[in-house]
């Protein structure tokens, strides 16, 4: 919006009086470079709508690096080397006043992992340009700092201190919600030496059922494959806790600190179906497995043990149940059955 010069009884002309004249022929001289800054924000705009809906705005080119306020109506980058840069320090206040904070605040809730893209393009010579995306908008004091990916430019440091600069910005459509009624939620390849596979704040109100996909995962001794719950991201140990499972079929055993889910998972590895139901619940939480033990020997069904929790159960820890045993190989995904 253009405010500089638009009231006529504050310009000259030559009814006034000398003093009034000369007042406001200096308010007037005063006030010029405002009015070019903001007419070279409409500009900016007006351009950007005839591109096709990037918000533009002028800016200044600071050439320093370090991260903080540039200053308003200034950006940076955090490289001398412009087309290296992974970071652009921008005030949100731009040349001639406006605020565009909202707008970057909005970027930066994008769903997308790539948020949009910043465009930058020297406003006294349009094939002097550079284009980023952006995947993060993080606050900073009196400033934003976009994380930014390069993308191309006209040249590699196309910009120098003080250019003016006409930057488009662009926000990217959210990600879709994904409404599958199973989802995998976690998962991936178990690492030499892993001491315990850790998920223990994965679970959620979203869903009510787990399934956890145990495929050649193996350990460092034959003492067999245990597992705990979570509650509050903490593991819960308690010695009477755990109705556990019977390995080979068989039911329900004394009470235990944990869940024993294959009586060895050495040789080949365990492959394994493990459910967990209820976990949501305060009250008590199913767990049932079958597959395959380390040997290759059919486990049928095992019966479903249970724990009793206080509190909702927010996720899982598989270990060795041997001393010191640590997993070797093998891959783990876990699927969640959302509510509907």
């Amino acid at each position: 919006m253009i405010t500089a010069l638009t009231d006529p009884s504050q310009l000259p002309n030559q009814l006034q009086d000398q003093q009034t004249f000369d007042t406001n022929m200096a308010s007037m001289i005063d006030n010029l470079p405002l009015r070019a800054q903001q007419e070279n924000a409409l500009a900016a705009n007006m351009s950007a709508y005839a591109a096709g809906g990037a918000y533009s705005f002028m800016y200044g080119f600071d050439t320093a690096t370090t991260a903080g306020d540039p200053g308003p109506g200034k950006l940076r980058f955090n490289a001398a080397g412009q087309s290296s840069a992974g970071a652009i320090y921008i005030d949100p206040v731009t040349v001639g006043g406006g605020n565009i904070d909202n707008l970057l605040v909005s970027i930066g809730a994008n769903l997308s992992l790539l948020k949009g893209s910043i465009r930058l393009v020297k406003a006294a010579d349009p094939t002097r340009w550079m284009l980023f995306d952006i995947s993060d908008v993080v606050a900073g004091s009196g400033y934003r700092a976009l994380a930014v990916a390069f993308r191309a430019s006209s040249s590699a440091t196309p910009f120098g201190n003080g250019d003016a600069l006409q930057v488009f910005l662009d926000r990217t459509g959210d990600r879709a919600v994904d409404l599958s009624p199973i989802v995998r939620i976690g998962g991936g390849a178990v690492s030499n030496g892993t001491l315990n596979i850790d998920y223990l704040n994965l679970f959620s109100d979203d869903y009510y059922r787990y399934q956890i996909e145990l495929t050649a995962l193996r350990l460092s001794d034959n003492n067999g494959l245990a597992m705990r719950l979570a509650i509050g991201g903490t593991v819960n140990a308690g010695a009477s806790s755990y109705a556990p499972l019977g390995p080979d079929g068989g039911g329900t055993v004394s009470r235990s600190s944990q869940f024993t889910v294959a009586d060895n998972a050495s040789g080949s590895g365990v492959n394994m179906t493990i459910n967990v139901r209820g976990a949501r619940n305060s009250t008590r939480t199913n767990v049932g497995a079958n597959g395959t033990n380390g040997f290759g020997n059919n486990y049928a069904e095992i019966a479903e043990g249970y724990f009793d929790n206080t509190s909702a159960i927010s996720g899982f820890r598989l270990f060795g149940a041997g001393s010191g045993a640590t997993f070797i190989s093998g891959q783990i995904d876990i699927y969640g059955y959302r509510k509907v």
